[in-house]
């Protein structure tokens, strides 16, 4: 029992020392923000997705893409109708 409540103060005491660096990191600056680092967005949009699949081989076909937005679309509505206020 006296070693487990030794253990038990051991790691309260690591976690005590550890907190000032912990704080001190959240205090600085990040290197990149988000999905921006090196000035480049790395955030991928859909004309150079394209190009990529396109390139190597498995780009959907016109009916898979048609198919693919058309159930974006439905997810989307459903959004919207279930996040709208109800009215009664």
């Amino acid at each position: 029992m006296f070693g487990m409540s030794l253990r038990f103060m051991a790691v309260v005491a690591l976690v005590f020392a550890a907190l000032p660096v912990l704080s001190a990191a959240a205090d600085t600056v990040p290197r990149r923000e988000g999905n921006i680092w090196g000035g480049r967005n790395h955030e991928p949009v859909a004309p150079d997705v394209q190009r990529s699949e396109q390139a190597a081989g498995v780009a959907p076909s016109p009916r898979q893409q048609k198919s693919d937005d058309d159930e974006v679309e439905n997810i989307y509505r459903q959004v919207l109708r279930n996040s709208s206020p109800q009215r009664h």
